[in-house]
């Protein structure tokens, strides 16, 4: 690719982040993209400071979380990003899978170079560019996120509540008060967060959120009603078809998980 064609490719895909998810991760994505993804996406772009996205499980919202992140990554949109996990396994999984695509993805080196830099960790990494990606689990401390003279400026908090954490008034409680006076006192200025999860309690960190006035909420539950013929319609139609999708409530329903159904297909608390 001649220096003229790439910096076009990068101007363009700079501008058009469902074109780049299209372009640079079409191998992430067998299936047609339903238009909640192209929603996600464009929140992940926009400048709203603080985004909530609950959907439900097998949605891709954490894929599509690996790839808007490693694309801000490319841009060099933010100086020093915090993975949040349940655990701190689970946030480097996250890193993992955005680690691999700096790495193997024949696209962002023909058109960003070779990113791998020195520092290239489990949990930490410094891309060749200067940005770098962090990952930490729930309850941790944030002391040392900062790097050189940059504070964490992007957090991605990716289901970082689960049954336990959900079992009690205090509990709750315990990962409210991490969130408010441990992550958020750590983050630059105007950082931008993002999370992503399952209303698992009614009165969980989540459904705190979802009430807040200064968060962007968007909830996709696996299928909804459509207005015009009153009939359920399937938010994902290529990989959860609505037969499918009936064969997973019937199942839940014969072994007695339907809440389970409605909490992780559903996103009802």
């Amino acid at each position: 690719m001649s220096d003229e064609a790439r910096s076009d490719a990068i101007l363009r895909l700079g501008r058009n982040r469902r074109l780049a998810h299209r372009t640079l991760f079409g191998h992430r994505h067998p299936q047609a993209t339903p238009p909640f993804h192209y929603e996600i996406i464009d929140l992940w772009a926009s400048f709203a400071p603080q985004v909530l996205i609950e959907a439900f499980r097998g949605a891709a919202k954490s894929t599509l979380a690996e790839e808007a992140i490693t694309l801000s990554a490319c841009y060099r949109e933010f100086h020093n990003c915090i993975l949040l996990g349940e655990t701190y396994a689970r946030a480097v999984e996250r890193l993992t899978a955005i680690k691999h695509e700096i790495e193997t993805n024949p696209y962002i080196e023909e058109l960003f170079g070779n990113l791998v830099g020195e520092t290239w960790t489990e949990g930490k990494v410094i891309l060749a560019n200067g940005v770098i990606i962090q990952a930490f689990g729930r309850g941790q401390s944030l002391r040392g996120s900062k790097h050189l003279d940059h504070r964490p400026d992007l957090a991605f908090g990716d289901d970082i509540e689960d049954e336990e954490s959900c079992a009690s008034e205090d509990a709750i409680k315990k990962t409210m008060r991490w969130l408010m006076s441990v992550v958020k006192p750590a983050l630059a200025p105007g950082a931008r967060i993002r999370i992503n999860g399952t209303p698992l309690h009614p009165k969980s960190l989540l459904m705190q959120l979802y009430g807040d006035q200064e968060w962007v909420h968007r909830k996709y539950p696996i299928k909804t009603i459509d207005p015009q013929t009153g009939l359920w319609r399937p938010t994902w139609p290529d990989r959860f078809p609505l037969p499918e999708i009936d064969v997973l409530e019937a199942r839940a329903q014969r072994f007695g998980n339907t809440i389970g159904f409605r909490q992780e297909y559903m996103c009802e608390a």
